[in-house]
């Protein structure tokens, strides 16, 4: 197949329909509304990440592959701590900033990077288009003169299925909680030692205590002021404890959008 390489710098230039037929529907953080979001409400460029979108189009300038990036002058956001990296690098006389991102700020969520088009299933035609992207990348960095490029949170099975393209793998550890078959909520607790059965049960109790309700909703139907009842919440954990809220409320507001 023959492709158009091209490089974006902000998805303001590719139609929501053209990048959403791309990656997987059900994924929300590669969607064009979450990840322009972030470019339209002040979450990128003030915090160090610089949007970068490696393209490929078919003959009919359709998008057939895409990968969303950043360029950063720090570390800021990704949740995989490489301060160590970029003290080597000082100490070799190097400079680890800036490098290229692939990844989805402030979001430490295993998935979909490569995004292709969903109407493409041939396995070889899928791995070749990867390929290309990576190709692109990596002259991008060359020419760019980026230390090098980062994959953030891609799913194993992909990283092990490009084994050609002379990346180094690096391992870290998150913690995931598996329903391990559990029938119900008693039979999860009975797993778990005495102590913590009864520290899990006195939490329970001091929320039920409340009178809390617990409701499901979609995002489009929070009114403008939950919305920014839930921005609320989210920045106060960090002005707790000191931090910095990166996604701001309009950004919060804009997911009213998102479906």
């Amino acid at each position: 197949m023959s492709v158009n390489l091209d490089i974006k710098t902000s998805l303001a230039e590719i139609p929501a329909a053209q990048w959403n037929a791309l990656g997987e529907a059900d994924y929300p953080f590669t969607r064009h509304e979450f990840l322009y979001a972030l470019e339209q409400h002040h979450c990128l460029d003030e915090f160090g990440w610089q949007p970068v979108y490696f393209l490929l189009s078919d003959e009919a300038s359709r998008p057939i592959a895409a990968i969303a990036s950043y360029i950063k002058h720090n570390s800021y956001g990704e949740l995989v701590f490489d301060h160590s990296w970029a003290q080597a690098y000082e100490r070799s006389g190097r400079a680890y900033y800036p490098k290229l991102v692939s990844a989805i700020p402030y979001t430490p969520a295993t998935g979909p990077r490569f995004l292709l088009h969903r109407d493409i299933s041939d396995e070889d035609q899928r791995l070749a288009l990867i390929g290309q992207l990576i190709e692109l990348i990596k002259q991008f960095c060359i020419q760019q003169q980026l230390s090098g490029w980062h994959l953030l949170f891609p799913r194993e099975t992909l990283v092990k299925s490009i084994p050609d393209q002379q990346l180094l793998l690096r391992y870290d550890c998150q913690y995931h909680w598996s329903n391990n078959n559990y029938q119900d909520f008693d039979d999860f607790l009975s797993r778990l030692s005495s102590r913590k059965r009864k520290n899990i049960r006195k939490e329970r109790a001091s929320v039920t205590a409340q009178q809390l309700q617990i409701e499901q909703k979609y995002g489009h139907e929070l009114s403008p002021q939950q919305w920014t009842r839930v921005h609320q919440l989210y920045a106060g954990i960090f002005l707790r404890k000191y931090g910095t809220p990166t996604l701001t409320e309009a950004f919060f507001q804009s997911l009213h959008n998102l479906r």
